[in-house]
Order: structure tokens, then C-alpha cells, then sequence
């Protein structure tokens, strides 16, 4: 990557995708220098203005990621012939990257050993889920499987609606309806200029369905995405079926 440049990633920091990102700087180079800037999905990542984006392109246990493949392939929900024509020839592919997953299961640092069986949900992308099928399977068989954004978004969701459900049973400070209430989010679907481009934001969790808030949850993701969130704890590391994940970089500018 040139130090100069920018490049897009499917964020929040610590996910796959960032690590990725940042392994592809050459030796020496500083985030600082070339700045990595974190969107809230692949397509938000393909369609922004960066110099770079870096993709999850596909992985060994579950294929292809659809959604890099969709916007590969140029596919949008509009339609528009002239959007097409101008993607096609916006980007090029010019390095990838294989990184090895080891996927872990996080809970909240409340859970005990013996309340995993209590856990009613987890969340994770869906090629990480697919990935740890059997896993889930056997260890959390009747846990509703919640599909995010990313891995590392999953964590910090799940670290969020953790810290709200101590402070409502320690303090009584609950809404009194029942549920939890969600601060505003910076997150938006499209991020469009830099005012909406995101950073990692633990305070999120609208990515999980309301109905699953007051109820015991897990995530699937990097240890590195657990890093400095003292609401988590790893349970179990390399849950994944088999290891192994590949990452695209592209870039259409010289």
C-alpha cells in the first residue's frame, strides 16, 4: 500500500478484515501514514472513495463471501447501467492475502462455565457461523444464530448489551419496560463522506433483535476483537471446523 494512501475495511477495529489490512502495509509503514478508515459492510467498504479497500474474499469451510462477490460482479440493487459500467472499470484486483482464522466463543465476563447452557443466542457474520457449524451444533444446539455486519462487530454488540444488563440488575437503572435502551449510533448503512465514515463503537447494538436483549448471549470472533473489552471473556478458541481464510485487496488507482 502506498504511505500516502487510504484504504477501506470492513470494521469495527480488530475484525478479520482489519488485521488483514493491517499485515498488507509495507514494513515500516504506520496506520498513521497510511490511513485505514473502517465502514460497517463490505459494500459500503467497496462503493467508498478510498485509494484502497480491503475485501473477505472467500475461506475454506464456506466458500465464497457472497457480498465481495456481488460487488465484484458489479451487482447493485438499482440496476443502473451507468453505475455498473462506471464500477466495472473503477476497480482492479492488485494483491491478496491469506490470513488464518481462529475463531473463539466470547461471553459476557458474568457468564460462568456452568450458564453456557443458558445462552440463547449467538452472533457473528455469517461466514464466521458457518464456519464454527459443527461447533455450534454440539456445544450451543438450541441458540438462535444472529447474522452481523462482522465478527468484531458481534463482539462489541454483545459487550454493550452486557455492560447495560449489570448496570440495570446492579443499579436499577432499566428503562422499566423491560428492554434496553440504545444510545444514538454513528453507524449508517452507506457511509457516503467522512462525517459518516464510522470508528469502532461498542455502543451499538441495534445489529441484535430487541426481542434477544434481556436474554443470556454469545459471539464469534478474533481474540484480537476482545481486546480492551472487559465485559467479554474467551471461552474456547479455535472453534472453527477448519482453519483458513482469504482476504482480497483492490485498488483501481494508480
Amino acid at each position: 500500500m502506498d504511505r500516502t494512501a487510504t484504504a477501506a475495511y470492513l470494521g469495527p477495529a480488530n475484525s478479520y478484515t482489519h488485521q488483514a489490512a493491517l499485515a498488507l502495509l509495507p514494513p515500516g509503514a504506520s496506520s498513521t501514514r497510511t490511513k485505514l478508515v473502517p465502514y460497517t459492510s463490505i459494500a459500503a467498504a467497496y462503493e467508498s472513495e478510498e485509494t484502497y479497500a480491503v475485501l473477505p474474499l472467500e475461506n475454506t469451510i464456506f466458500g465464497v463471501v457472497q457480498e465481495t462477490l456481488a460487488c465484484l460482479l458489479s451487482l447493485s440493487s438499482e440496476g443502473d447501467a451507468e453505475v455498473e459500467k462506471e464500477r466495472k472499470g473503477r476497480w482492479r484486483i492488485v494483491q491478496t492475502y491469506d490470513k488464518r482464522v481462529e475463531h473463539c466463543l466470547v461471553v459476557p465476563s458474568s457468564c460462568s462455565d456452568e450458564q453456557l447452557d443458558e445462552i440463547a443466542w449467538v452472533a457473528s457474520h455469517e461466514q464466521a457461523l458457518g464456519q464454527c457449524a459443527g461447533f455450534l451444533k454440539k456445544r450451543l444446539p438450541r441458540a438462535q444464530l444472529v447474522k452481523t455486519p462482522s465478527t468484531a462487530q458481534a463482539a462489541q454488540a454483545l459487550a454493550f448489551l452486557s455492560s447495560q444488563q449489570q448496570q440495570s440488575n446492579g443499579n436499577g437503572n432499566g428503562n422499566g419496560n423491560g428492554t434496553i435502551s440504545i444510545p444514538h449510533s454513528p453507524y449508517t448503512a452507506q457511509p457516503s463522506s467522512l462525517a459518516e465514515r464510522i470508528t469502532a463503537n461498542p455502543e451499538d447494538a441495534r445489529i441484535i433483535p430487541e426481542e434477544l436483549h434481556l436474554l443470556r448471549g454469545a459471539a464469534i470472533c478474533s481474540e484480537a476483537a476482545v481486546e480492551g473489552l472487559e465485559e467479554l471473556r474467551v471461552v474456547e478458541k479455535g472453534v472453527q471446523d477448519v482453519a483458513g481464510e482469504f482476504l482480497l485487496r483492490r485498488s483501481g488507482k494508480n
